[in-house]
Parts: C-alpha cells; sequence; structure tokens
C-alpha cells in the first residue's frame, strides 16, 4: 500500500443521502427543485468546519512539535546530529514551508485536507514537499535510541490528528446532522426522514 499525508474527505456525489417525502404533493415538488442545493451547503458547512478543527490540531502540532492531544503518540526528539547541524526547532518546523502549505483543497474528483498536489520541489534536485511529509510521517526505517545513524524515526501527525478530532465517523455524523439541518430550515423536513 502507498504511503499517503492527506485525508480524502467523502465526495457529496458518493455520499448516498436519501429523502424520504410524503403527504403534500406541493411541497414535495418544491423540495425536489431545490434539494440539491441544500444538501450541498449542509456539506459544505461540515467540511469547512471539520477542515478548520482537523488544521487547528495539525498546525498545532507542526508548530509546538509536540504530537496532536489525545493520540496517544509519541514523538521522538531530534538527534543530537540534527540539533548540531539545524539547531533547536520544532520537529516539523525547520522552515515553517510545511506548516504555510497545509490547508483544504478541493480539485475536481476529490477534497483533500493536507497538502496541496503537485507542488513543487523544495530545492533544485530535492525532494518535494509531500516525500518530506511522508518521511517525518513514516520515518525511514529506525526506531528508539538505538537507530541506524542518518535515519529518522516515524513522527506520526495525520493519522493521530483524525483519530484526535473523532475520525471518519465523527465527519460522516457531522455531514449528515448539517444537511438534516439545512432541509430543516429550507423545507421543515423532519431529521428522521433524512439518512445516509
Amino acid at each position: 500500500m502507498a504511503k499517503k499525508v492527506n485525508i480524502t474527505i467523502p465526495n457529496i456525489d458518493n455520499l448516498g443521502i436519501e429523502v424520504k417525502l410524503y403527504g403534500d404533493w406541493v411541497k414535495v415538488d418544491n423540495v425536489v427543485t431545490g434539494v440539491a442545493k441544500s444538501i450541498q451547503k449542509g456539506y459544505d458547512t461540515s467540511i469547512d468546519g471539520f477542515s478548520k478543527k482537523l488544521l487547528r490540531i495539525v498546525k498545532t502540532s507542526i508548530a509546538t512539535g509536540i504530537p496532536p492531544r489525545g493520540s496517544g503518540v509519541y514523538w521522538e526528539p531530534l538527534s543530537r546530529a540534527t540539533i548540531d547541524k539545524y539547531g533547536e526547532h520544532p520537529i516539523y518546523y525547520l522552515t515553517g514551508l510545511y506548516h504555510k502549505s497545509v490547508g483544504l483543497f478541493k480539485y475536481k474528483s476529490r477534497t483533500l485536507v493536507g497538502l496541496p498536489i503537485g507542488k513543487s520541489r523544495l530545492s533544485s534536485g530535492g525532494i518535494t514537499l509531500n516525500q518530506l511529509a511522508i518521511i517525518l510521517e513514516y520515518g525511514t526505517g529506525g526506531y528508539g535510541s538505538g537507530r541506524s545513524s542518518g535515519t529518522i524515526p516515524p513522527r506520526p501527525l495525520w493519522a493521530p490528528s483524525l483519530r484526535a478530532i473523532g475520525g471518519k465517523e465523527y465527519l460522516r455524523k457531522l455531514i449528515l446532522t448539517n444537511i438534516r439541518k439545512q432541509l430543516r430550515t429550507d423545507f421543515s423536513i423532519k431529521a428522521n426522514q433524512v439518512r445516509w
């Protein structure tokens, strides 16, 4: 399996939202013509709120050099060789480029919380920002103080941040709740008439 750091948000086209309507057929006709816009609005509200919370956790960890709170993850401190070469700094924050680059990115086929796709190389002939993120996330093969010289221990950021916010299940509930709220506001549709 390929290693990755970005968190993919479920696409609205793949949600399979069902709205059960009964009774007043004039109301049903009005709903049918406007339901897609209301579902999109509820979805967008959810994604914006979720991504802001997740990015706050990620950016705090990057800026402080401390793993996400409540994630149960431990990051090994920087090695003496790294400190001697680059000076004291938070683990993920040497130049600030990683911190500045993370965000919410909407593409035609998917939405990501993480790093932009196709980010250029960090230096001529160097690695990409995404490659650096993968190295920081998964390490280069060493664990503990007995690790080989030149290896970088894993310091997971993305999966623990997602766990700290409540995971994909939290996102699923948030999307459904906000779509239900929007449909209730726009069309007086009850929550039990909408499911995923």
